[in-house]
């Protein structure tokens, strides 16, 4: 099997704290914290809180996995960093 021929290809690289990835999941944390803090002081019963925390939990899945998908077209430092090579392929990323 003959070696793999290295690929370069240009990539547009991002800070993490412009990813909508990491700020849907901060988002997401805080609205959790908050449900937990203040839940009880607006009338929610424990039950409440419970289904609110799982839904807030179960819409930012969603949201991450959407933005992941459809509207990812960066790649953050640390991914270019941990990239791998694969047994079929090479493929080297060039910063731009």
């Amino acid at each position: 099997m003959a070696d793999p021929v290295p690929t370069t290809v240009a990539v547009n690289v991002q800070s993490a704290a412009a990813s909508k990835i990491n700020w849907a999941n901060i988002i997401s944390a805080v609205a959790m914290i908050l449900s937990y803090l203040t839940g009880g002081k607006v009338g929610l019963t424990p039950e409440q809180q419970a289904a609110l925390a799982v839904t807030i939990g179960l819409i930012s899945n969603l949201v991450t996995v959407i933005l992941k998908t459809f509207f990812t077209k960066t790649v953050t430092p640390s991914s270019v960093a941990n990239a791998t090579t694969s047994t079929t392929s090479t493929t080297a990323v060039k910063i731009t």
